[in-house]
């Protein structure tokens, strides 16, 4: 099965993306645009969702570009976890000696969706507790059940070699991450983050840019930084 997805990856990699999708990203919109917006893609939806949800397992993922730059062994954070997706890629990819993911997993008073409500919250949680296990056990992944805010306190400067910003996407709160996390970040280390094209995410990546004289590189509604002394656009 291994050695079947792992000739399936390399197919999917080496074919599909470098021939026809120089953008992963781009191929994952057209499949989920086919199977909810496509008549004839809604219908065969229920069927392909199983073979889909192995297969995406070995698709590359749009955010795999920045990860790709990490240095492997290193100190690595994400904040908002969620249900610990990306935090698996950043296992598999950079291999780090420590993982934090710092989440509150707390249900949002001001959203009335049933899926921010705590009971939504918790199962989350769980997940992640579930899925990082034996990481958790060997001290390899931490779990920090709390808000950015909060947790910054508990980490010296210059502790990090990649910190991934992916928690309130509010302007207020993405210049807090970015001013609270961007001292925890080695020098020559990368920060990064979810989302860029939300307004608020922009205006708040922009200014903090402007103000550190940095560059961010921004692919696939990513954007990323080095932390150096001088303005590194090329990363």
């Amino acid at each position: 099965m291994k050695l079947a997805a792992s000739l399936l990856n390399k197919i999917i990699s080496n074919i599909m993306f470098n021939k026809f999708y120089k953008n992963d990203y781009k191929f994952r919109k057209d499949l989920k645009d086919f199977a909810n917006k496509n008549w004839f893609g809604k219908i065969l939806k229920p069927l392909f969702k199983g073979p889909y949800d192995f297969i995406n397992r070995y698709l590359p993922y749009p955010r795999d570009f920045l990860l790709k730059k990490i240095p492997k062994n290193g100190v690595c954070c994400e904040i908002g976890a969620y249900e610990g997706v990306f935090s698996e890629r950043i296992e598999k990819i950079c291999k780090p000696q420590k993982l934090y993911l710092i989440d509150p997993w707390t249900g949002l008073k001001d959203r009335t969706e049933e899926k921010y409500d705590q009971k939504h919250q918790d199962r989350r949680y769980n997940i992640v507790m579930d899925k990082f296990r034996n990481e958790i056990s060997d001290g390899k992944v931490v779990i920090i059940r709390q808000t950015s805010d909060q947790a910054a306190s508990k980490f010296k400067d210059e502790f990090f070699d990649f910190v991934y910003i992916d928690g309130d996407h509010s302007y207020q709160q993405v210049k807090k991450d970015l001013n609270n996390y961007y001292p925890k970040v080695k020098r020559g280390g990368f920060l990064g983050g979810d989302d860029y094209p939300i307004e608020s995410v922009k205006l708040a990546v922009e200014e903090f840019a402007k103000g550190k004289s940095i560059v961010p590189q921004l692919k696939n509604q990513q954007f990323i930084f080095r932390k150096t002394d001088y303005i590194d656009s090329k990363l």
